[in-house]
Formats: C-alpha cells, structure tokens, sequence
C-alpha cells in the first residue's frame, strides 16, 4: 500500500500496482504545481509563498468585506488575537512574516476587525521589508494614485501616502521619511 501526503494534509492510499501508484504520483506533482509554496521557517516565524504582494491585495479583495477567515486563508495562516491592544472598537489580530517571490517581505500584519456594533470596516495593516518596492513598480500596478497624505517632518516613520479607489475600497501605500524611495506599508481598507 502507498501512502502520498499532498501540501501536507492530503493522505491517499493506493493498491500495489504501478499504474495506479504512476497516476497517484502524477496527481500528486500536478496539485502542488498549482498550490502556492507554503511553509514555515524552522523558527515558525516566516511563512514563505511563491506569489507576489499584488496577488495578496488582489486575493484580499474578492471578498467585499474583511473577515478572519478570507485574511487567513488569503495570508496561509492563522492570526493570533491580540487581546492586548483590542478595544470596545476593534479586535486586533496578528500574523507572521511572509517572505513573498523574489525579496519582498511582509514583517508585520495588523488586522483590525470591528467589534459587534462598530461602524468601522476594519483594515489589514502590512508593513513591507527587503527588496524596494519603488514608486514605478507601484504604478505599473495601479495607475489611478493620489497622494493623501504628506510627512509634517516631525519623524522619518512619517511617510508620503499614496491612495487608490475602487469599488471595493481604499489601498493605501505608505513611503516613509527614513527611506523615502520604497514602499513601507499597505493598508487595505474596505468600503464596507
């Protein structure tokens, strides 16, 4: 009997024979061509995908509100809640470090659900390291951008805010004082 564990959950038993085991195998190889690469480094701090940050704001958006379930499937895994900083507003939730294709990294996600009653939406904070995330990148991506907010020169955590609108919501996407040529954070703001 043969046993094939698919994207680590997945158990499927097959007979002896060579083509039932050649098709499971090729099943197999086939599912995980598709799945993104998921993983956890060895400390379980970073989550890794073989997806670009585009293709999370994209995910994060085919659904028209902000739920735990849709952020943690969108981001492959599971977000903490944090009591600590939740309030009669919002409950907060965070996640781990996802290290995206090429260089991008997500060091942290800020999740922010309304309480019951809150009139808020919520929002999904990322703030971004590694590989520079420049304003022509970003443009290449959306085209419609309009600055929303500027530094004060108080900080360089301060940043220049860039804004794009659509029928979902808002994006936001910060490029702060202390390196103002590459992206920091992105905020996903739903409309409702």
């Amino acid at each position: 009997m043969l046993t094939i564990t698919v994207a680590g959950m997945t158990k499927i038993m097959v007979g002896k024979s060579n083509a039932g085991r050649k098709l499971l195998l090729l099943f197999a190889l086939l599912y995980s061509a598709i799945q993104p690469i998921t993983h956890a480094s060895k400390d379980n701090t970073m989550i890794n995908l073989n997806r670009s940050i585009w293709n999370l704001i994209d995910d994060i958006q085919t659904q028209s509100s902000l739920t735990l379930a849709h952020v943690e499937k969108a981001l492959f895994q599971t977000l903490a809640h944090d009591t600590r900083h939740s309030n009669e507003y919002f409950k907060f939730y965070k996640g781990q470090s996802i290290q995206f294709a090429g260089e991008v990294k997500v060091s942290t996600i800020d999740l922010r659900l309304p309480q019951q009653g809150a009139q808020s939406p919520g929002m999904l904070l990322m703030h971004l390291e590694g590989e520079c995330i420049t304003m022509p990148q970003l443009k290449q991506q959306y085209e419609n951008l309009k600055i929303t907010e500027i530094p004060r020169g108080k900080s360089l955590e301060e940043a220049t805010t860039y804004t794009v609108n659509n029928s979902w919501g808002e994006i936001d996407f910060g490029f702060q004082m202390k390196k103002p040529d590459c992206l920091a954070y992105v905020i996903l703001k739903p409309v409702k």
